[in-house]
């Protein structure tokens, strides 16, 4: 499970998930009244939960599929 192969895997999914909820977090922020950029940082909190959800499920997917991988499928 933890080959070079798949903490990249892993790495790469969570940086994903966490740029495009923070980015999509934000953006939906400042549309909102009253919302300002010192609301910003909540996004990247939401990301960063994101980002953690995906690495943890690749961890769970990789028991499932390939062991090298972060992929559920094969």
């Amino acid at each position: 499970m933890m080959s070079r192969r798949f903490l990249r895997d892993l790495a790469e999914r969570a940086l994903k998930t966490f740029v495009q909820t923070t980015i999509t977090g934000a953006l939906v922020l400042l549309t909102v009244d009253g919302a300002s950029w010192s609301d910003v940082p909540g996004a990247a909190a939401a990301g960063a939960f994101a980002g953690t959800l995906s690495a943890l499920t690749s961890i769970l997917s990789s028991l499932r599929g390939n062991p090298d991988s972060a992929s559920f499928v094969e």
